[in-house]
């Protein structure tokens, strides 16, 4: 359990209260302060400033710059190009700095200090070099930036028409080389092409692999050619086995002359049938007669039709299919032999070919690189003379375009040291040492004596602590008209507990919160201020609930200017919280009133998670509602 408890913090009316008590040292303290501001503001050396700025266009900074290195025409880039800061370098040094204390006037001004008082900056783009000089006088800052520009203008002048002449001779020194190197690969390409018997070996070194491509085509269509002609002898000779060398062409027939004799008896059976109809009906016996004898040789002659020919001679004659299917296999054999020939004579050729390339190979490469080596020489003896070329141009127009926008002016206004504003800071500085030192003096100071009653945020070691809340006490759990004596004793207690106020103090308003419900507030408000009455305290009391919050301020006032000794305000339960807040921040804190069927500790607890969701409120202490075991441990604790 937490036992310490926070001293109250210091309000604005208290702070006003201490200066007002400490105020000789609180005035002394702030005159003092500036006083010596002042004083040392005046005892400081002013320091002027002065700025000078120099265009840097297409000279010195940047890629393709006047000041470029000639040996970009070799190397293919921009070997020379200095950079805003590399011009920062240069003038940072001994030799330029000796010049400005010599053409500034600055006697012996040690390096160190010449560095201090030149500041140099870079403008927008990279293409301004600004000038920032410092000195004890407007004239001598002024003197120093314009100083400082010219000097600067000079030293790229100067630095450009070296870097010319440098690069004019490491060009020469190039084209020399290019030059021998030419001279040299041209003369071992010669000699290649003597040895090689060529006067363009490139075209030579085509032709043959060109040769060589053709030959290799033909050899692989000969080989399909042959593969085709493989796949037709098998297939005709597959055809030859099954297919017979002579064919039957035809029989030699006579004609039955059965069915011929048939017909004529049928023909004259007719003949009758109808000299018949000529006497006789058709359903007549003689004519049925001659209809069955009809019949049944038309049934005699379909049987001998089965067998209209007899049996002659047969004709048989030679296969036309086999012997076609034999001549062409005759002439794809003669076919495969020729083309069998011809790839070996191809495979011959080829390999030959195979054989020259292997050897051509190794030639071809070193022609490549002899004519390779000959063409970068070349190129780079061409780039070399128009480098050469083009430092004769850079020669007279090479200085660099750097130039003064902005000559430094002289200023009007000190750097430092600032009389206005170093006033204004040893005011506050003054104000803040003055109450620092008040409040310092009040806390080592002796204290005054407690008061009969201690004042309830700071309460004595006696009064016993639960959660870090004085326990202001207990008081009864029911509400009755006839108290007992001892009821009557913790209640008084409780009471002036909370009427304690410190002299000058207004009427101190307290406000009744419930750890689970409100249904004790206004209980024990009435009873405190039943006790209290029987002393002679005049005690008020006011049932809160945030209905009428804009109209509490005045009520409070009006029984305060009543003559009151105190105001007990019975408020909502602790989880209301929306009402509890700003109740709590117009009374000034709050005394928590127990639950009786749970620990002090419990409901203390409980409260602290409920209220200091966001703030964090003042309590004045806890009222519990029973004699429990804890809570007789604290108070024979304390």
């Amino acid at each position: 359990m937490d036992e310490r408890v926070l001293p109250p913090p210091i309000t604005l009316r208290e702070l006003t209260r201490i200066v007002g008590r400490r105020w000789p040292l609180a005035l002394s303290v702030f005159l003092v302060t500036v006083a010596a501001t002042f004083f040392l503001t005046k005892r400081i050396t002013p320091l002027y400033e002065s700025k000078s700025r120099v265009l840097l266009e297409s000279g010195t900074s940047g890629p393709g710059s006047g000041l470029g290195s000639l040996l970009g025409l070799v190397t293919g880039g921009s070997s020379g190009n200095a950079s805003l800061d590399t011009e920062m370098e240069k003038i940072e040094t001994q030799d330029f700095y000796k010049k400005l204390r010599q053409q500034a006037g600055l006697g012996e001004m040690g390096f160190d200090e010449i560095q201090y008082r030149l500041q140099l900056s870079g403008g927008r783009g990279g293409q301004v070099l600004i000038f920032n000089a410092r000195g004890s006088t407007p004239e001598q800052a002024q003197k120093i930036a314009n100083t400082a520009a010219v000097l600067y203008i000079q030293l790229a002048r100067d630095d450009a028409k070296a870097r010319i002449q440098l690069d004019r001779k490491h060009l020469q020194d190039a084209a020399a080389i290019a030059r021998q190197e030419k001279n040299r690969a041209e003369r071992a390409l010669e000699r290649f092409n003597k040895g090689m018997a060529a006067s363009d070996p490139t075209a030579y070194f085509k032709g043959r692999a060109e040769r060589t491509v053709l030959v290799r085509k033909d050899l692989e269509e000969a080989r399909k050619q042959e593969a085709g002609l493989q796949t037709q002898i098998q297939a005709q000779e597959k055809q030859l086995k099954y297919l017979p060398k002579d064919v039957v062409y035809g029989y030699g027939l006579n004609k039955n002359p059965v069915i011929d004799g048939y017909r004529t008896e049928i023909f004259a059976l007719k003949a009758q049938r109808k000299v018949k109809l000529l006497d006789y009906q058709e359903d007549s016996p003689e004519v049925q007669t001659l209809d069955e004898e009809i019949a049944a040789k038309e049934k005699a002659v379909q049987e001998a039709q089965k067998t209209a020919f007899s049996a002659g001679s047969k004709n048989v004659g030679r296969n036309p299919d086999f012997t076609n299917i034999q001549s062409e296999l005759l002439r794809a054999k003669t076919s495969l032999t020729t083309v069998r020939t011809t790839i070996n004579e191809t495979q011959k050729l080829l390999d030959a070919l195979e054989r020259e390339q292997t050897g051509l190979a190794d030639k071809q490469f070193q022609y490549l690189t002899l004519r390779t080596a000959f063409e970068a020489a070349a190129e780079a003896d061409k780039t070399a003379q128009t480098g050469l070329i083009a430092a004769t141009l850079k020669e007279a127009t090479g200085q660099p375009n750097v130039r003064v926008i902005d000559w430094g002016r002289k200023p009007d206004i000190p750097l430092s040291p600032k009389p206005l504003l170093n006033t204004i800071l040893s005011v506050f500085l003054g104000l803040f040492l003055g109450i620092g030192l008040s409040l310092l003096a009040e806390y080592f100071s002796n204290k005054p004596a407690a008061p009969e009653l201690p004042y309830f945020d700071e309460p004595l070691p006696a009064l016993p602590l639960v959660g870090g809340i004085p326990l202001l006490g207990t008081a009864p759990t029911a509400q009755t008209e006839h108290l007992t004596a001892r009821d009557e004793d913790r209640l008084r207690e409780i009471g002036y507990w909370l009427a304690h106020r410190e002299p000058g103090e207004p009427v101190p308003v307290r406000l009744l919160l419930g750890v689970r419900s409100d249904n004790r507030t206004a209980t024990l408000a009435a009873q405190v201020a039943k006790v209290l009455g029987q002393d002679g305290v005049k005690v008020a009391q006011l049932e809160v609930d945030g209905a009428s919050l804009a109209e509490l301020p005045q009520q409070l006032a009006n029984l305060a200017a009543a003559g009151n000794d105190l105001i007990l305000l019975a408020g909502p339960a602790v989880w209301n919280v929306r009402t509890v807040s700003p109740l709590e921040r117009l009374a000034g804190g709050l005394v928590l009133v127990a639950s009786p069927d749970t620990p002090v500790e419990e409901s203390v607890a409980r409260a602290r998670r409920l209220l200091t969701n966001g703030y964090t409120p003042r309590f004045h202490g806890v009222v519990a509602a029973e004699e429990l075991p804890a809570l007789a441990a604290l108070e024979e604790k304390a």
